[in-house]
């Protein structure tokens, strides 16, 4: 380890990295500007939010399977819903989602989007936030469904007060939605007693622009249903996929009211295509096995593999968000992202495509085989679904039109770049006048220790199970018995021949 005094230190003498990673947003439909012009969508945006991670004490463990990954596999079944229906076109309004890392470490993920959103950077060009006047939050869902009544119950909450934007038209879509399945779904507004919306992303757009209109669906009204929020004992157990079926239904039918203009029909939904899409995505993102290796991730990359002491293999995602070695500045590359980014990527990438025309010249790179290294889809257009290979269509992903891109996600002090004639991090300043604008809180930057290739390692073994070590004792005293009575035998059969002689 070789990181000494605090983030700032460490930073400038090049011995740790920052807390982040990548995360992913989306235009559903795909903005109609495919070259990201600067205008983007002239439409009023409702920007759909999840978070995709958490923290523990020990970061390896850390699943975040309530506290964020219920929300985002209900968000992500439920736009899957919405683009197979088929009606998106017709929208008056423009659809986004926004999967963020690194919220549990102060909000990093939605300050840095809306950092970057700010100064119209490359990676969230199309995403204004001027057109943003709707912002929805999926929470903590899993724990919505009562057996004992049949029934999921869901919670809205929204900030109360003259100072921010008016919410009904959020939180009526959202009864609305959910009498289309009553009595199995209920949607009520959160007690007006509590003191404001639950800790969420969402704090972080309200701080920005207080006039937009925002809610948080939520399995819970005045305090958590799970005890064991942003810990490593928050694994799954008490999420239940009806509840996730029962959230990704109403969020579908809520964006749809919210969405759909004079000409867009009723949205007719399959629940027994959201109750095998909860499943799906259940066992890529909750399940250690097969976790990445599922046949949905499996058919749109390569996912890495840990390799263990012990030789065993995992593709299970990272609760953690983990540290940025360095930022990749181009919003399409999936090289060097992290599994549950790519994963997602290449998901939304694929389900928001702009369909492929059939007249689509044969010297047009829309449709062609791409892969990340030697055949690059051109500006404009992502890569796909590639897999493995350069030269085998079978591997080789296709380029796509598609409003998808990755964003990082780290603190806005720092910078990466070039200094004293080498790449790497620094801390920067550009970010000051926008946070002292919004009167945001010092930012913590996060970092931890960047441990050298050479570093030695401590394997530390499990203790036995109490039968193992029971015969371990018993078959140890067997044999020091066997070999005394053998020592024992042995010397009076050399005395006998000592008395002879």
């Amino acid at each position: 380890m070789e990181a000494e005094g605090n983030s700032s230190r460490c930073i400038a003498d090049s011995t740790c990295l920052p807390v982040g990673g990548y995360g992913v947003w989306t235009a559903v439909p795909a903005l109609p500007d495919t070259s990201y012009a600067t205008n983007g969508s002239a439409r009023p945006i409702t920007l759909l939010l999840a978070q995709v991670d958490s923290n523990s004490l020990f970061h390896d463990l850390t699943k975040a399977a309530s506290s964020a990954i219920s929300g985002l596999i209900s968000s992500l079944v439920a736009l899957s819903l919405l683009v197979r229906a088929g009606h998106t076109a017709t929208y008056s309004r423009q659809l986004a989602f926004a999967a963020l890392p690194g919220e549990a470490f102060g909000y990093m993920g939605s300050k840095r989007l809306l950092y970057e959103m700010s100064v119209n950077s490359t990676f969230t060009r199309g995403l204004r936030m001027d057109l943003v006047d709707q912002v929805l939050e999926v929470g903590q869902v899993g724990a919505a469904f009562e057996s004992s009544k049949n029934q999921s119950t869901f919670f809205l909450h929204t900030q109360q007060g003259s100072a921010f934007g008016d919410a009904a038209m959020l939180l009526s879509a959202a009864q609305t939605a959910a009498t289309a399945d009553s009595p199995q779904v209920r949607a009520v507004q959160a007690s007006t007693t509590n003191p404001g919306i639950p800790p969420s992303s969402l704090m972080s757009f309200l701080r920005v622009k207080p006039s937009v209109a925002g809610m948080v669906l939520a399995d819970f009204d005045s305090s958590f249903k799970y005890p064991y929020y942003q810990s490593e004992f928050d694994n799954g157990e008490n999420v239940t996929l009806q509840a996730l079926v029962d959230a990704s239904v109403l969020l579908a039918r809520t964006l749809h009211l919210l969405a759909a203009g004079p000409d867009t029909p009723p949205l007719v939904v399959n629940r027994t295509l959201a109750r095998f899409l909860v499943a799906d995505f259940a066992v890529c993102l909750l399940l250690d096995t097969p976790g990445m290796r599922c046949p949905t991730a499996a058919a749109l990359m390569n996912p890495d593999i840990d390799v263990y002491y012990d030789g065993t293999t995992s593709a299970a995602i990272k609760g953690y968000p983990g540290v940025l070695t360095w930022v990749n500045s181009d919003p399409k590359a999936s090289r060097s992202k992290p599994n549950l980014a790519r994963f997602l990527f290449n998901y939304l990438g694929n389900i928001t495509a702009l369909p492929l025309p059939k007249n689509v010249s044969n010297t047009s790179w829309w449709g062609a085989p791409c892969d990340t290294t030697v055949n690059i889809c051109p500006a404009g257009l992502a890569c796909i679904g590639w897999r493995y290979g350069t030269k085998d269509p079978v591997g080789m992903g296709r380029c796509h039109y598609t409003t998808t891109n990755y964003f990082p996600v780290y603190s806005t002090r720092l910078r990466y770049g070039v200094k004293d004639n080498v790449w790497r991090w620094y801390e920067d300043n550009g970010s000051a006048t926008w946070e002292q604008q919004y009167n945001w809180p010092a930012d913590p930057m996060w970092t931890e220790s960047n441990w050298p290739a050479l570093t030695p390692t401590l394997t530390v073994f499990q203790q036995e199970s109490t039968t193992t070590s029971v015969v371990t004792l018993v078959v140890g005293l067997l044999l020091t018995a066997a070999t005394g009575l053998v020592s024992w035998a042995g010397m009076k059969a050399f005395e006998r021949r000592e008395k002879q002689q």
